[in-house]
């Protein structure tokens, strides 16, 4: 009985690790940034969430919603080739 306890909530741990993490803030904005292709655009979004968190804390949760957004239009901009 203990062993089959220990084991559903092992497995539960396991599951829970396992799932995807949501991104910090907006789906709107990172469906609008993953629609960009325009290089110039996704720069200024990038830079936009960039300059923005030099107004909180490092780590706060807002900090990590605009690195999150930052971070998103990076990988956007590598993934339709404006670092070429």
């Amino acid at each position: 009985m203990r062993r089959t306890l220990l084991m559903a909530i092992l497995v539960l741990l396991l599951a829970a690790c396992a799932a995807p993490t949501p991104l910090p803030g907006s789906p709107q904005v990172y469906a609008n940034i993953n629609s960009l292709t325009d290089c110039r655009e996704l720069q200024e979004t990038f830079d936009r969430a960039y300059d923005r968190m030099e107004g909180y804390s490092t780590g706060s949760d807002m900090w990590r919603v605009l690195w999150s957004y930052g971070k998103a239009a990076d990988a956007r901009m590598q993934a339709i080739g404006c670092y070429r």
